[in-house]
């Protein structure tokens, strides 16, 4: 599925085919990349990203020998900075993490480099899940139970500015629900943690963390009830549920469950949840290079990274991770997809900004 038909901006993920130059063949020959991943070793984004970058690489001609360097830290923040500040821009050290577009809308101080600048490559999109403990008062056993709850309960996320926690508060405040939320989070394994000692009730996780860690932890054992998924823009408006999770509602469902079958959900609020959903349906991790790097190594990766995506082992490989058919954003037009979700009004970037700053605990 391209961008064009996912999220219908316009903007598809179909690169020209240009053959390669005996030159171009061997830029990579016996040379070494350096792949900084913007998690923790063994999480959900980085056991995504060994597996993709082990496919680009069967892409790139003269296969260079990968080494992975695990930079957490600020919902990959930490990872682009990196990549963007300090990594030659050589073709030989690309950056794997999260597009930040909300940290970059909000003017986030951790963030210290555009994602206008970065050489976008590729990018993957996944939805996310959405999930409460059964137990929280007076007890959730189906998702229209979330409605009777009357008693302030916590949810949690990893920074005011990140992406989960901007779509965990948004959907509370639209759904109505006496939500308090608590940020700064180190991981989601943390978060899990702390919905096992019952300090958290609510947060949400990437389809990849909910299928490998929340599904055999939480939901399994009965702790913790799946509510709703982000959903699959399709294209003349709307939502469809993602193929991995047929039996999970939508956001836009359960706030009809809420507001009734005709409601239309509007304003700034909605328009936060749509700008996360198209991002993170779209890129929600990506390849970049730094700034300013060569256009050589550029043309290659993304090349590399269109015959990876059209790949059958790597869709095959994408489904058993993820469980869902992979759905991508792919060079210039990639690209031009973060600059287009990056030209918002002032009036909504204000309103950002003072939502934010009423999240910061």
């Amino acid at each position: 599925m391209n961008v064009k038909t996912l999220i219908g901006f316009g903007i598809g993920a179909v690169l020209a085919a240009g053959a390669a130059m005996p030159a171009a063949a061997q830029f990579y020959k016996g040379k070494t990349m350096t792949v900084v991943i913007g998690t923790r070793a063994g999480g959900n984004g980085d056991i995504q990203g060994r597996m993709v970058m082990r496919h680009l690489t069967n892409h790139i001609p003269g296969k260079p020998t990968v080494v992975v360097k695990n930079m957490a830290g600020s919902g990959g923040i930490l990872a682009t900075n990196f990549v963007a500040e300090v990594a030659k821009p050589d073709g030989l050290t690309v950056g794997y993490s999260i597009i930040n577009i909300m940290a970059e809308l909000l003017d986030a101080s951790t963030l210290r480099a555009s994602h206008k600048d970065l050489g976008f490559i590729g990018g993957l999109g996944s939805t996310s899940v959405f999930h409460i403990r059964t137990d929280t008062p007076p007890g959730v056993k189906s998702v229209a139970d979330i409605f009777k709850i009357k008693e302030t309960f916590r949810s949690a996320g990893h920074a005011p500015s990140s992406q989960k926690d901007l779509s965990i508060r948004v959907m509370c405040k639209l759904l109505e629900l006496p939500c308090d939320h608590v940020t700064g989070f180190k991981s989601a394994g943390v978060i899990r943690r702390a919905i096992q000692q019952k300090e958290i009730q609510l947060t949400s996780d990437s389809v990849t963390g909910y299928f490998s860690r929340v599904e055999p932890t939480l939901i399994k054992p009965g702790i913790s009830l799946p509510l709703w998924q982000y959903g699959v823009p399709v294209k003349g408006g709307g939502y469809k549920r993602d193929a991995a999770m047929p039996d999970v509602p939508t956001a836009l469902e359960v706030y009809k469950m809420k507001h009734g079958e005709n409601a239309k959900p509007s304003g700034p609020d909605w328009q936060t949840y749509q700008l996360i959903v198209g991002t993170s349906g779209t890129m929600l991790r990506a390849v970049f290079l730094p700034p300013k790097a060569p256009a050589e190594p550029t043309r290659i990766l993304r090349e590399a990274f269109q015959k990876m995506y059209d790949d059958p082992a790597f869709k095959a490989d994408w489904k058993k991770l993820t469980k869902a058919d992979p759905t991508a954003a792919i060079g210039e037009e990639g690209a031009a997809y973060v600059k287009e979700v990056l030209s918002v009004t002032p009036e909504f970037v204000a309103y950002l900004k003072d939502f934010v700053a009423k999240g910061a605990k």
